[in-house]
């Protein structure tokens, strides 16, 4: 299972620089929704990534750059787990494939040109 990077949470961190956002724990906890972080964790990144100098809040690379210097963020992160998702593809002779992905769902099938319907659904 892959962990989360500060690639992704610089990301996330720029976003909100650029909007103005206030990265408190509650809009990580949002943001970071598939991922396995309990509050004070979340609290601790929160705390992180407000105290970054304007120096480093230039782009999202300076982030990155940033928060790959903080010892304890990158242990907090190494221990981070995505919840459990699910991929599969089946592919059907003659009649088309079909991909699915949970959690939230998308189906998509597309048939073969004798298909009268071609169709594609999201669900969420």
């Amino acid at each position: 299972m892959e962990e989360l990077t500060t690639v992704i949470l610089s990301g996330i961190t720029w976003d909100a620089i650029k909007k103005g956002v206030n990265i408190s724990a509650n809009y990580l906890k949002n943001k970071l929704s598939n991922w396995i972080l309990d509050d004070k964790k979340l609290e601790e990144i929160s705390q992180c990534v407000q105290n970054i100098p304007d120096t480093y809040s230039i782009s999202e690379g300076m982030v990155r750059e940033y928060l790959n210097l903080n010892e304890r963020l990158l242990d907090i992160l190494k221990e981070t787990k995505q919840k459990d998702s699910h991929i599969s593809q089946e592919v059907h002779i003659n009649n088309g494939f079909s991909v699915n992905y949970n959690p939230g769902t998308i189906n998509a099938y597309f048939g073969d040109k004798s298909e009268e319907n071609l169709e594609i659904e999201k669900k969420n």
